[in-house]
C-alpha cells in the first residue's frame, strides 16, 4: 500500500483534494486556488525576505515548485501565493500541462503539512475533460517523471508514483448511480451525465455498463463571467465568479452580494452601475443556459443519427 493515497481534481476555478495517509487510514479535505505563474527564484526569495516575523502560513497556501531542469533559477508558484503575483488560472493551455505543477504543489503541501519523510511512495487519482481524456498516457508519464525528484518551498522530496488512476470529469457521477442502484440495473441503463465546469461542459454516455461516447466544449461557467466583465466597469473575475454563485437566482439590486461588486463611491452613480451589474449577469447566465441547452440538444442528437 502507498504511503499516500489522493484524489485529485485539478479544476479551473478551485484545485480540490482529497488525500489518506496509510498511517493513520481517514481521508482529509484540502483546496487550493488555481492560479499558477512560473517566476525568477529570485522574486520567491524577495518575497520571503520581506515577510513579518508573525506570518507563518501553510504549505498549501505559500506553494511553489521547482524541478532539477529550472537550475535554481526559476519556480512556478501555485494557488494562493501565485493570485497574490496576480497569476491566472491558464485556461488557455491543456489540464494536463497546467496539472502537472499544480500535482507537484499538492503533493509537496501534503507532506509538509504532515512532516512526511524526503522519500514516499504515492497513488493518485486524478481527472481530465473528455475532449483531453486522450492525453491521460503522456500525464501520466510527465508526472511520474516530475515527482521522481523536485523541490518543494526549497525541500527536496523523491515520491515513487506506485499508482496512476485518470478518469474523464463526469465519470464519478454515474459511478455513484452504480454503487446507489446495483451493476445490474447500471448495465441494463442508458444514462447520459452532463458535467457543467469552470473551463468548459462535457457530455458522457454510458450504454449497457460502458461509456460508449463523449463530448467536450468550451462553454464553462468563465464564459458568462467574461461576458459579465464585458458589459460592466472594473470588474474582477475572482469576484464575479464567487457573487454570480452566491447569489443563486435571486440576481437583483436587493441582493447584498451583487451590491458587493459596485465599485462607484458617488452617491449619483451607485444605482446607475448598480443596475448595470444586475442587467449583465441576468443576460450572460440567460445566454449561457440558451448555448448550453442548443449544444446539448444538438449534440445528442449527433448520437442518436
Amino acid at each position: 500500500m502507498s504511503n499516500l493515497i489522493v484524489s485529485f481534481d485539478p479544476g479551473a476555478s478551485l484545485t480540490k483534494i482529497v488525500y489518506e495517509l496509510a498511517t493513520e487510514g481517514k481521508p482529509c479535505l484540502m483546496t487550493m486556488e488555481p492560479e499558477m505563474l512560473k517566476l525568477p527564484q529570485s522574486s520567491i526569495d524577495a518575497y520571503m525576505s520581506s515577510r513579518k516575523g508573525l506570518e507563518s502560513p501553510k504549505p498549501a497556501d505559500e506553494a511553489w515548485v521547482s524541478s532539477p531542469t529550472d537550475n535554481d533559477t526559476q519556480c512556478t508558484v501555485v494557488g494562493f501565493l501565485a493570485r497574490q503575483f496576480s497569476a491566472s488560472a491558464r485556461l488557455d493551455k491543456l489540464k494536463y500541462e497546467t496539472s502537472i505543477h499544480k500535482a507537484l504543489a499538492v503533493i509537496g503541501a501534503i507532506a509538509q503539512h504532515n512532516k512526511l519523510p524526503n522519500r514516499f511512495s504515492l497513488s493518485l487519482t486524478s481527472l481530465l475533460p473528455y475532449g483531453e481524456y486522450q492525453n491521460r498516457q503522456a500525464f501520466e508519464q510527465q508526472l511520474q517523471s516530475a515527482l521522481k525528484d523536485f523541490r518543494f518551498r526549497g525541500q527536496r522530496l523523491r515520491v515513487k508514483l506506485e499508482r496512476f488512476e485518470c478518469l474523464p470529469e463526469g465519470a464519478g457521477l454515474a459511478m455513484i448511480r452504480q454503487r446507489q442502484n446495483g451493476k445490474e440495473w447500471f448495465n441494463a441503463q442508458t444514462i447520459a451525465v452532463l458535467m457543467f465546469g469552470h473551463r468548459n461542459t462535457s457530455l458522457l454516455l454510458f450504454e449497457r455498463g460502458k461509456m460508449t461516447a463523449g463530448y467536450t466544449n468550451g462553454l464553462g461557467f468563465h464564459q458568462m463571467v467574461k461576458r459579465v466583465i464585458e458589459r460592466t466597469s472594473g470588474q474582477d473575475a475572482t469576484a464575479l465568479t464567487s457573487a454570480i454563485y452566491a447569489a443563486g437566482s435571486d440576481i437583483t439590486p436587493d441582493n447584498q452580494t451583487i451590491r458587493t461588486l459596485v465599485k462607484s463611491r458617488e452617491p449619483k452613480n451607485l444605482d446607475y452601475e448598480l443596475q448595470m451589474i444586475v442587467n449583465a449577469i441576468a443576460t450572460a447566465k440567460a445566454e449561457y443556459w440558451s448555448r448550453a441547452c442548443f449544444q446539448t440538444i444538438t449534440t445528442t442528437k449527433w448520437r442518436r443519427s
